[in-house]
C-alpha cells in the first residue's frame, strides 16, 4: 500500500508539467484509487474474522475442557482420535491416554455386539446420528453405564469422523434398577395379599370420607358375588347391599367408631345376586388428619359363613355329647342297680338258702349214726350241688348279659346270632340271619365290641319303637369294610328322631361308628333299615380319616 502511494506521488511529479487533463491518465489514477480503498476494506474484513476466529477456537476449547461429559473424535474404525479432559474424572484415564486405541478394547462384552452394529450403520452415511447406551470399563476395573449420542460429519479436507458425546449414567441406572427392584417386590407381596385373602376369604376396603369415595378389592367383590365394576362407590351403596335387619348396625357402629376415632367390628349379613346368603365379619380403623377430623376409613370383610356353621354344628355336638354323657352315666348307673339287684335277690338268696340248707344237714347229720348219717349227707350234698348249679346259672347269665362270653370265644358272628336267637326268645319276634362274608378273624376286639354293642342298641329300638314282627340281619364284607343291615318289617323310624339331639341312642350308634372310621345310616323303608359299614382294620381308619382331612 505504501508503495502504490509512492508510485503515484512519482507519477503524479513525473507528469506535472505535462498536460494533465488528457482523459485516460486521469482514468487510470481513479481505478488505482478505487482497487487501493477495496484492497484496504478486505485487509480490514480478513484481519477482524482472524482475530473472530481465534476468540471461537478459545471458548470451544474452553467450553470442551470443562465440559461435565466426555467428548471424543472417533475414525469409521473406533479409533479413537481425541477424548475431552472429563474423561479422567468420569473414566479416571488421563487426556490423551487414549488417543489411538480401538473404542471397542473398552465395551463390555455383553453390549459390544449391539454397539458395533450400531456404529458401522452410523459409518456408513454422512450426517446420520446415533444414540447408545452400554457400558465402558474404568481405569479401575470397575464398569460404568454410559449414554452417547454420535454423528457422521465430514470436514473440508472431505475427511470423515466420528463425533461423540458421552455422559455417564452409573447412578440413574443403579436407582431405575432399586426402582424396578422395589416394583418387582411389590407386585410379589401384591400376588402374596391377594393369595392370602383368597384363601382366607377376606377382602379388604378404603372409604374417602371427605369425598364419599368408596373402593373395594377384588377379593371382597368375589366374596359379595359381584364383578369390580358393580361394587358399590359411597358409603350409601354399601349400606344397600347389606342385610335390611342389619343396616342400622352396621350405621351405629360406623357413626360411634368416626365420633370416638377408634377401630371397630361387627358382624352381618348380605345376599348374593344368585340368592345364596353369607355371614361376613367387618373390621376397620378411621384415619384423620393433623387437626384430628376423620378423613378415611380402611378395613376388611371377611366370610364367616362357613366358620358360623361350625360353630353352630359345634354347639349342636357338644349339646349332644353331654346328653349323651348324661345318659351313659345314667345307664351305668341303672345297670349297677339291676347288677346289684340281681345278685341281691337271686344270688343273696341261693346263697341264703344253701347256708341254711348246710345249717340244717349239720343239725341232722349231728342227730344221726351210721347208715342214717351217710344217707343224710349224701343227700344234702345232691341238695347242695343243685343249689350251686343254679348259682352258677345265675352268674353265667349276668356275665352274659354285661359282656356275652361267645363274642370272647367264638367271634362277633356266633355271638350276633346268640343274641338274636335270646331276643327272639324274650320277645316272640322272629328273625332271619345272612351271613356273606369270611370268618371275621380280621376283626379286632374293639371293632367286634362295637358292631356287637350298635346291633344290642338296634335290637332295643326295635323292641321300644318299631311294632315290628319279624327282623331280616345280614352281615358281609365289601372290599375292606364289614357291612351289617338290621331290617324290621314295623312302622319305620320318624326322620326327625334321625338327626334330633334327644335321640340319644342313635348318637351313641354314631359315635362308636365314627370313632372306628366307620358309618351308619338310618332309612324308613317299608319299615326301619339300619347299615353300619366299619374298616376291617387300622389301615382302612387311617386312610378315611387322610381323605377326610
Amino acid at each position: 500500500k505504501k508503495q502504490l502511494k509512492s508510485h503515484l506521488n512519482v507519477l503524479s511529479e513525473f507528469f506535472a508539467p505535462y498536460d494533465m487533463r488528457q482523459r485516460g491518465f486521469s482514468d487510470l489514477i481513479g481505478q488505482l484509487k478505487q482497487q487501493n480503498q477495496k484492497l484496504e476494506k478486505e485487509v480490514k474484513r480478513r484481519k477482524r474474522s482472524e482475530e473472530e476466529l481465534i476468540r471461537s477456537k478459545r471458548y470451544f476449547e474452553q467450553l470442551i475442557e470443562n465440559a461435565l461429559d466426555i467428548i471424543t473424535v472417533l475414525s469409521s474404525d473406533g479409533r479413537i482420535l481425541y477424548e475431552s479432559p472429563s474423561v479422567e474424572r468420569i473414566l479416571g484415564y488421563r487426556p490423551g491416554n487414549l488417543v489411538g486405541r480401538n473404542v471397542f478394547d473398552y465395551i463390555h462384552r455383553e453390549d459390544l455386539e449391539e454397539v458395533r452394529q450400531q456404529f458401522g450403520r452410523l459409518a456408513e452415511i454422512p450426517g446420520r446420528s446415533r444414540s447408545f447406551e452400554f457400558r465402558l470399563r474404568h481405569r479401575d476395573g470397575r464398569w460404568r453405564y454410559i449414554e452417547s449420542i454420535a454423528k457422521h460429519v465430514v470436514d473440508f479436507d472431505g475427511e470423515s469422523a466420528i463425533i461423540v458425546n458421552s455422559r455417564d449414567i452409573t447412578d440413574r441406572v443403579s436407582v431405575h434398577k432399586k426402582l424396578m427392584e422395589a416394583h418387582e417386590s411389590l407386585k410379589k407381596s401384591r400376588h402374596k395379599l391377594v393369595s392370602a385373602q383368597r384363601i382366607a376369604l377376606l377382602g379388604s376396603w378404603e372409604w374417602d370420607i371427605t369425598e364419599d369415595k368408596l373402593i373395594w378389592s377384588d377379593e371382597l367383590c368375589g366374596i359379595y358375588g359381584i364383578s369390580a365394576a358393580e361394587a358399590p362407590e359411597t358409603y350409601d351403596e354399601y349400606l344397600e347391599r347389606l342385610h335390611p335387619d342389619d343396616r342400622e348396625l352396621a350405621r351405629k357402629t360406623i357413626e360411634n367408631a368416626s365420633k370416638e376415632k377408634s377401630a371397630f367390628e361387627f358382624t352381618y349379613r348380605i345376599y348374593r345376586p344368585d340368592g345364596s346368603a353369607r355371614i361376613l365379619h367387618a373390621r376397620g380403623d378411621l384415619v384423620t388428619d393433623e387437626e384430628g377430623r376423620p378423613v378415611k376409613m380402611i378395613g376388611t370383610g371377611q366370610d364367616v359363613t362357613r366358620m358360623k356353621e361350625v360353630e353352630n354344628k359345634l354347639r349342636i355336638y357338644s349339646k349332644e355329647l353331654r346328653n349323651l354323657s348324661a345318659k351313659q352315666n345314667m345307664i351305668r348307673e341303672e345297670e349297677r342297680i339291676r347288677v346289684a339287684r340281681v345278685i341281691h335277690d337271686e344270688l343273696g338268696q341261693m346263697l341264703t338258702v344253701l347256708k341254711i340248707d348246710i345249717s340244717i344237714m349239720m343239725k341232722r347229720a349231728g342227730k344221726a349214726s351210721g347208715q342214717t348219717l351217710m344217707s343224710t349227707i349224701t343227700k344234702g350234698m345232691d341238695e347242695f350241688s343243685d343249689r350251686i348249679d343254679t348259682i352258677i346259672q345265675s352268674v353265667q347269665r349276668i356275665t352274659a348279659e354285661l359282656r356275652p362270653e361267645v363274642l370272647d370265644d367264638l367271634g362277633l358272628v356266633e355271638a350276633i346270632e346268640w343274641q338274636a336267637s335270646e331276643f327272639e326268645k324274650r320277645t316272640g319276634i322272629r328273625f332271619h340271619f345272612a351271613m356273606e362274608a369270611e370268618p371275621m378273624d380280621l376283626l379286632d376286639e374293639a371293632r367286634s365290641t362295637a358292631i356287637f354293642r350298635i346291633f344290642q342298641e338296634t335290637l332295643t329300638n326295635i323292641l321300644r319303637h318299631s311294632e315290628a314282627t319279624e327282623v331280616d340281619i345280614q352281615l358281609r364284607q365289601e372290599d375292606s369294610f364289614i357291612i351289617l343291615q338290621v331290617k324290621d318289617n314295623g312302622r319305620g323310624i320318624d326322620p326327625h328322631k334321625i338327626e334330633h339331639s334327644n335321640s340319644l341312642g342313635i348318637i351313641g350308634m354314631r359315635e362308636r361308628s365314627q370313632f372306628l372310621g366307620g358309618d351308619i345310616s338310618f332309612k324308613n323303608v317299608n319299615g326301619t333299615l339300619v347299615t353300619l359299614k366299619i374298616p376291617v382294620n387300622q389301615q382302612n381308619v387311617t386312610a378315611d380319616a387322610e381323605g377326610e382331612t
